[in-house]
């Protein structure tokens, strides 16, 4: 069970590292858009709203990991 939370917790961290780096070079893409003169209308990033959905989906990677292992340590390799 260890382990799967662990490789979930490594898978985690990449997808994060990822998504931080396209969030990066896409908000560079986005001023250089904005600087060529095309007009976006009320873009507005809500950091609330992006840290709550991180937290809830970073809450229930461990669960929905964790039932798969609590089940196969309990039955063996009997079960199906």
């Amino acid at each position: 069970m260890a382990q799967i939370l662990t490789e979930w917790l490594l898978l985690s961290a990449a997808g994060t590292l990822v998504g931080v780096a396209v969030a990066c070079l896409g908000t560079g893409v986005l001023v250089r858009i904005m600087a060529s003169g095309r007009a976006f209308e009320d873009i507005e990033i809500k950091g609330r709203r992006y840290a709550l959905r991180a937290v809830v989906w970073k809450g229930l990677g461990p669960v929905s990991n964790a039932i798969p292992a609590v089940y196969s340590s309990r039955c063996g390799s009997g079960c199906t």
